[in-house]
Formats: structure tokens, sequence, C-alpha cells
């Protein structure tokens, strides 16, 4: 799909009554997406309304279950879906990249889950702000995910919640704030059992409603999916409801926990908890 490209999906409207949103609209991708706009003229993704509201078409799914997925966004503008983007069981061989657009307005932002086999995930200098839900979520995927150099902001809960296992994950030089649930915790980051190696570098973490960022890895130093590295490292993290810093990890890996800012928190501002190695 090329520059300029507005795609409309029919609102609250499926005639076929499948997909994951049965009564909505939806791009299916059970093969390549290519979607290459520019800064001048991005792809819009968006409702047939003329005055659209959050969830009246379904999402983007890239779904690697059974099929050969890859996707690419680039100067893309994904707005008014339940579900934004959501890659979906892809393999070691398969990716999900998006890169310099727009996710708003969204029921979820960016979402990857499932495939066990090591795919590789790519958010790099994107906008993704006023989604009801998560910004960018993941769940027990087992990937290598890079976040670096957005700007993730207005969400209604954690601006970036990676739950259950992936390979790797480095999250550096975004701006994360003002993401807020009501009468709930909801981290600016939580990141959970990444295996290799965990990096948390240079990003704005503010204004949240728990902590600024919170990394947790239950398993033992024995165990195949305890943390090979963790380093957090020249953050700013300002105004949060909870710890600024707060780390569990029951693995063998040295936190490194350096040049950080962190001021005006609800609680400490470094928590760590490991039996076994040193911070």
């Amino acid at each position: 799909i090329t520059e300029g490209v507005t795609v409309l999906f029919l609102a609250d409207s499926d005639d076929t009554v499948g997909g994951d949103e049965s009564y909505d609209a939806e791009l299916l991708v059970n093969g390549t997406l290519t979607v290459l706009g520019t800064a001048e003229s991005p792809v819009t993704f968006t409702s047939s309304e003329r005055n659209p509201t959050v969830g009246q078409w379904g999402g983007i799914k890239i779904d690697g279950d059974n099929n050969v997925a890859n996707a690419s966004f680039q100067h893309a503008t994904i707005e008014y879906s339940g579900y934004g983007i959501h890659g979906y069981k892809l393999i070691s061989n398969e990716s999900l990249t998006i890169a310099n657009s727009t996710i708003r307005n969204n029921g979820r932002g960016i979402r990857n889950s499932g495939g066990y086999s090591g795919s590789t995930v790519s958010i790099t200098n994107s906008l993704i702000v006023d989604n009801y839900g998560y910004g960018i979520s993941g769940s027990d995927d087992y990937d290598h995910w890079t976040i670096a150099g957005n700007t993730i902001t207005g969400n209604g809960e954690s601006g970036i919640y990676l739950s259950g296992q992936r390979s790797s994950a480095t999250v550096s030089d975004n701006v994360i704030s003002d993401n807020v649930i009501s009468d709930n915790g909801s981290p600016g980051v939580k990141i959970e059992y990444v295996h290799d190696d965990f990096v948390f570098s240079g990003n704005t973490v503010s204004n949240n409603s728990g902590y600024g960022l919170a990394y947790q890895n239950g398993y033992s130093p024995s165990e195949s999916y305890a943390t090979d590295s963790i380093t957090v490292t020249d953050n700013t993290i300002i105004g949060n409801g909870n710890d600024g810093i707060y780390i569990y990890d029951q693995g063998n890996a040295d936190a490194v926990i350096t040049g950080n800012t962190i001021t005006d928190g609800g609680d400490d501002g470094i928590y760590v908890v490991n039996t076994s190695t040193n911070v």
C-alpha cells in the first residue's frame, strides 16, 4: 500500500461475521503486508464514519498461525479500531516492523502474542497515543523486541506492558507519560520474563499512576528462562505513583542501574529484590 492511500473500514459492520471481531470489519494478513507512506502523505487506516469513535472497526491482524506472515508499516496512521495492530504467533523468520507511524484512538495500540519461536518485533520513532488500553503490549511471544524513539502517552493502561516470556527486550529513548487507568496501579512500563538481555535506557517516564518501570522474572539461575543481563541506565523517571524503578529478579543477572534521575514518585526511588546476585 503506497503513500497517500486511505483505507476505509465500514463502521460497525462485518458481513462475514468472522475474524477476531465478528461484527466489525478487519484486515487479516495471512502473508506479507508492506505499507509505505511518507511523512507528507501517510497511509491511513480508519473508520468510514465522518465523525468516528473508538472501536468502529476491528483492527489489523498479522496471523502467523500456519502462515508465513510479515508486516512493515512506514508512515502509517491506524485509528478508531478495536485492537489496533496485532501480531499473532509469528515465528523465527517472521517480523512485525512499525516505524514513523501514528497509532491513536484505538481500543489497544500495538500487540504481539504467541509464537514461541523468536520472531522480531520493532517499534521505532512512532506516536502511540490516546488508546483506551495498553499502548504497546505483548504476551508469551518469546520474541526479540526493540522499542525505541517513540512517544507513548495518554493511553488508558500501561504505556508498555510485556507479560509472559520473551527472548530479549531493548527499550530506549522513548517518552512514556501520562498513562492512567482509574483506581489501579498501572505502571508506565511493565516487563516480565526476558530470557536473554533486558536493556532500558535513555527513556523519560513520567506521571504514570503506578511504577515508572517494573521488571519481574521469578525464574532461578538453573531454569532456562532466567534473565542473562539487566541494564537500566540514563533514564529520567518523574512523578509516578509508585516506585520509580522496581526490579524483582531471582536469576543470576547482576542488575546495572546507573545514571538515572528519579524524583517525585509516590514510593521508593529504586526497589530491587534479588536473593542471588549483586546490584
